[in-house]
C-alpha cells in the first residue's frame, strides 16, 4: 500500500485511480496530452506547462491540478568539445551543422520538411545531422530523399544511445525540431542544456520551453524555417548569446535539482492533506 503513487501511463492512473486502494493518492504526470474530460477523472494532475494548466482548467471536488515541467540532468548533459565532437562523426571543423533528433517521420515530427527548408539554403559549409529511430518505410524514405538531395552535407545516425547524445549535441550549432505540437520536447532540453540554440514551432508549450534559449517560427509556412536556419547560420554571437542562454534556462527551470524539489513539494503537500482529512 502506497500513500502516493506518481505515474505517467494514464490507463495505470486510471485503473489505480478507480479500482486501487482507496488510501492512495494517484497522481498522473500528463505527458500525453490527455483531455480535459478525462483528467477530470483523475484526483491529481501534474501539468507539464502553464498551457497545459489553463486549458485543462476544471475537475470536480477535490481535484487538484500542479504546473511542474520535465527535467534534465545537467551534470550528464553539458557542452563537450565542439572539435573533438566533430571529429568523431567526421564533420569539418568550421561547418555549420544543424541537428535533430527523435522519430524520423513525416507526420508527426515532420523531418521531410527540414530536409526542404535546410536544402533552401544552399550553403556549401552547412551540414544536416540527423539522428533517431527512422520510423518504416516512411522514414527510410526521408533519409534515401535526404542524401540525394543534400549529398554529402547530410549525415544519418540511426539508433544512437541516450549515453552519446551529449557528444552529438556538442556537434550542433543549431537544434531544429518541425513537429507542429509537442505536449513538451525533451530533446529540446537535452540540446539547450548543451549550449545549442533551439528553433521550435509557434506552439505555445514549445515557445515556453524554448524562451531565450532559441526561437521560434511557423514551421507551416515555407520559406520561414530556411530564413531562421539562415539567420543562425550568418550570426556567430546570435548562436553564443542564445547558446548560453539555453543552458541558462535549463540549469534555473528544468534542472533535476529544481524540479525535483518541487516534485517533493507536491508530495508533502498531498500528504498533509491526506494526514489532514
Amino acid at each position: 500500500r502506497f500513500d502516493v503513487l506518481h505515474v505517467q501511463d494514464p490507463m495505470v492512473a486510471y485503473w489505480c485511480r478507480r479500482w486501487g486502494p482507496g488510501d492512495t493518492s494517484v497522481i498522473l504526470a500528463n505527458g500525453t496530452d490527455e483531455d480535459a474530460g478525462f483528467l477530470s477523472r483523475m484526483e491529481f494532475v501534474q501539468e507539464l506547462t502553464p498551457y497545459h494548466l489553463e486549458r485543462n482548467a476544471g475537475g470536480g471536488a477535490g481535484h487538484r491540478r500542479f504546473m511542474i515541467p520535465n527535467f534534465i540532468d545537467t551534470s550528464r548533459f553539458g557542452p563537450l568539445d565542439r572539435l573533438a565532437a566533430r571529429k568523431s562523426l567526421g564533420i569539418q571543423p568550421n561547418a555549420f551543422v544543424v541537428l535533430t533528433a527523435g522519430a524520423v517521420n513525416s507526420q508527426r515530427k515532420r523531418t521531410d520538411v527540414l530536409v526542404h527548408e535546410f536544402a533552401a539554403s544552399r550553403r556549401e559549409d552547412s551540414v544536416l545531422v540527423v539522428a533517431g529511430v527512422f520510423e518504416g518505410s516512411d522514414g527510410r524514405r526521408i533519409i534515401r530523399e535526404a542524401g540525394d538531395m543534400l549529398g554529402p552535407r547530410f549525415l544519418s545516425l540511426e539508433n544512437r544511445q541516450r549515453q552519446d547524445m551529449p557528444g552529438l549535441y556538442a556537434a550542433a550549432d543549431l537544434f531544429v525540431l518541425c513537429s507542429l505540437e509537442e505536449v513538451f520536447g525533451i530533446v529540446f532540453l537535452e540540446a539547450m542544456a548543451c549550449g545549442v540554440p533551439c528553433v521550435g514551432h509557434t506552439f505555445p508549450p514549445t515557445e515556453w520551453v524554448i524562451g531565450a534559449g532559441g526561437s521560434r517560427v511557423d514551421m507551416t509556412k515555407k520559406g520561414a524555417l530556411a530564413a531562421e536556419i539562415e539567420a543562425y547560420a550568418a550570426n556567430e554571437a546570435l548562436r553564443k548569446q542564445r547558446g548560453a542562454a539555453a543552458r541558462e534556462r535549463v540549469e534555473t527551470m528544468f534542472s533535476k535539482d529544481v524540479v525535483v524539489d518541487r516534485l517533493v513539494a507536491m508530495y508533502e503537500e498531498i500528504g498533509k492533506n491526506r494526514y489532514a482529512s
